[in-house]
């Protein structure tokens, strides 16, 4: 499965380099949130991968405008995963609250048939209110958000990044305090990707600009 596995990641990498650089000026606008947010920042074929590897139970998928740029993704991106489609579903989540974020229209990619399911599929059962920690969970992301001024001002934002690309692949947040715990995570997630995929990836630890 490896071969087929490495062949599929390719043309979602392929099909999302495509679709960011052919955005009409309008859907750049709104993607990036009015230049808000950095597109490098933003591609998902990695977070795509760590789902397919069985590391992270699911991903989501949540542009700005999202009504408008999920579904645009859906259909020029995701749609390469058409190959797996007996081991991949993808769900729309309308509207879930978290203790930091609304979300609507967002998308859940995940496998139906992995150990993982059932647990994914919590997120809608729980009405439209779900936990921080538990989507946290549900992502795989090690990090805690920071609660207190004192956390906010030390917090890491952690990426995994794949140097063949030049890409990030994934970003989260991380107390200081949680530094060895996201070493190991990172360290679990680079050997199975290099075993599965040949990918190499990098840590990089940053300390946001808050303002």
């Amino acid at each position: 499965m490896s071969g087929a596995l490495k062949t599929v990641l390719q043309h979602y990498r392929q099909a999302e380099e495509h679709f960011f650089k052919h955005l009409s000026p309008t859907d750049y606008e709104l993607i990036t949130d009015h230049g808000q947010q950095n597109l490098n920042d933003s591609r998902l074929y990695g977070e795509i991968a760590f789902m397919l590897l069985e590391l992270k139970p699911c991903v989501l998928i949540q542009f700005p405008c999202p009504e408008r740029m999920n579904t645009l993704y859906q259909h020029h991106v995701l749609c390469t995963l058409a190959p797996l489609r007996d081991r991949v579903m993808v769900r729309l989540l309308p509207v879930v609250k978290t203790e930091e974020m609304l979300l609507t229209h967002g998308l859940v990619v995940y496998q139906p048939m992995s150990p993982h399911a059932s647990f994914v599929e919590h997120l809608w059962r729980c009405g439209d209110s779900v936990k921080d920690t538990l989507l946290g969970t549900l992502l795989d992301y090690p990090g805690t958000l920071p609660s207190t001024h004192e956390e906010i001002r030390t917090m890491l934002e952690v990426v995994y990044y794949d140097t063949g690309h030049d890409c990030v692949l994934t970003t989260y947040a991380a107390l200081l305090t949680e530094k060895d715990k996201v070493k190991d995570h990172f360290e679990h997630y680079a050997r199975v990707c290099k075993e599965s995929l040949g990918m190499s990836l990098e840590l990089i630890l940053r300390h946001p600009m808050l303002s």
